[in-house]
């Protein structure tokens, strides 16, 4: 049985969409023989049990073992600390190291992987590419690191230390990974063609298995239900354009949705709803656990993927991958250049940019007439598109990557 060693500190029972991806790409791997042990964080050294969730971790942890370090600082104080030229390794981070060495020396494993988040999983990556050099070592980026928009207000500083750890995470891995075409376009354009050669796509997955035994015989309800499932960043992310659709639809349009949004969200949008009549019109659910947001999802009619304005945003929310496996109608709310309009066209919807208002007005009352007249279905190209992000299939695409480098 081959034996492969991963390093991500995101694991169940954290709450974060990387946690649910790895675990899953593990689980999936197990099935085709891989033998996996995983070092990772310690999740009751977090400090925000609202991060946890024991029923997550009781989805996926029979394929692999998990080798949890515990910081000797506060958790969350020690990840966020920059990346510095005089600090290349967290507290965190240089325990971890510590024990996939040890572990390296006396498991012997074929492969290494590390999954980035936080990007230090890579810093270990690198030194043990350094001492073990001949060990194979797959690089998952998943999202941009330098080149993301959610970094360009960091320091000079940061900014040139993170482009040479980048640099040496591409220059010194056997492979990288990364989700989506667009990615590699953003990322590798300022590499050179020897280093693109290493870049493999592989996408996000979906479950089937998680999906309730009754997801598909809900009783039709009175109120067309749009949900928002993840969390609303201020000045990013945000809600507002939904907001402006639901106060220009028509009366008999907008008595007919329900508009929910689950997940962590700015005390300034709840006060904005409020403040603008539409308390009446919007569920604010705090977030719950992995298995609550996909009854959610089952229990929507019509699901919503909102992004940030930008001039075209190359990331792949994990969370539409659960959007697709629920075969659920769609409406993006996305930059049209970017990879989630995209997918959403695949699947035969329609997507608004953020700023489209209009447009979303009227891709909410086509929704709304749809569904009065009981034509709101997916098509054959969702299913299709569906198909392609099921575990097997990806784990499988994965696993040939793996025998690639071993």
């Amino acid at each position: 049985m081959p034996k492969l060693l991963a390093v991500s500190w995101a694991m169940p029972p954290l709450l974060f969409p990387r946690s649910i991806q790895v675990s899953r790409l593990l689980s999936g791997l197990a099935d085709l023989g891989w033998d996996s042990r995983v070092v990772t964080g310690n999740a009751m050294s977090f400090g925000d049990n609202t991060f946890v969730d024991t029923g997550l971790q009781g989805l996926y942890e029979s394929s692999y073992d998990l080798i949890p370090v515990k910081p000797k600082n506060k958790f969350w104080a020690t990840l966020t600390r920059p990346v510095l030229e005089d600090m290349p390794l967290h507290d965190w981070a240089r325990r971890a190291l510590k024990e996939a060495q040890a572990e390296i020396s006396v498991n012997k494993p074929d492969v290494i992987i590390t999954f980035a988040q936080p990007w230090a999983d890579f810093i270990i990556g690198l030194e043990l590419k350094k001492n073990f050099p001949s060990l194979p070592w797959i690089a998952h980026f998943s999202d941009p690191w330098v080149d993301s928009i959610y970094h360009a207000t960091i320091s000079t500083e940061i900014r040139t230390c993170w482009e040479r750890y980048e640099r040496a995470v591409m220059e010194n891995a056997d492979r990288i990974v990364f989700v989506t075409e667009k990615t590699v376009d953003l990322v590798m354009d300022k590499y050179p063609n020897a280093l693109r050669e290493k870049v493999v796509v592989v996408p996000h997955m979906h479950d089937s298995r998680v999906l309730s035994d009754h997801a598909q015989n809900r009783v039709k309800k009175q109120m067309l239900r749009m949900s928002y499932i993840g969390d609303m960043f201020s000045g990013t992310r945000t809600p507002e354009p939904l907001f402006d659709a639901l106060d220009k639809l028509p009366i008999d349009v907008s008595e007919c949705i329900e508009l929910s949004f689950m997940g962590r969200m700015s005390n300034e949008y709840i006060t904005m709803a409020r403040q603008r009549g539409l308390s009446d019109k919007i569920r604010f659910i705090p977030l719950g656990s992995y298995l609550d947001s996909m009854r959610e999802i089952e229990n929507s009619d019509v699901l919503l993927i909102v992004d940030a304005p930008s001039d075209g945003s190359v990331f792949f929310p994990s969370k539409l991958v659960e959007y697709l496996v629920a075969l659920k109608p769609l409406i993006g709310i996305t930059p049209s250049s970017g990879f989630s309009a995209q997918l959403v066209g695949e699947c035969a919807w329609q997507s608004l940019e953020p700023n489209d208002i209009e447009g979303i007005v009227e891709a909410f009352t086509q929704m709304v007439e749809k569904w009065k007249t009981g034509t709101l279905h997916v098509s054959n190209e969702h299913r299709n598109v569906s198909a392609r992000y099921d575990r097997n299939v990806v784990a499988n695409q994965f696993d040939a990557i793996l025998h690639s480098v071993v």
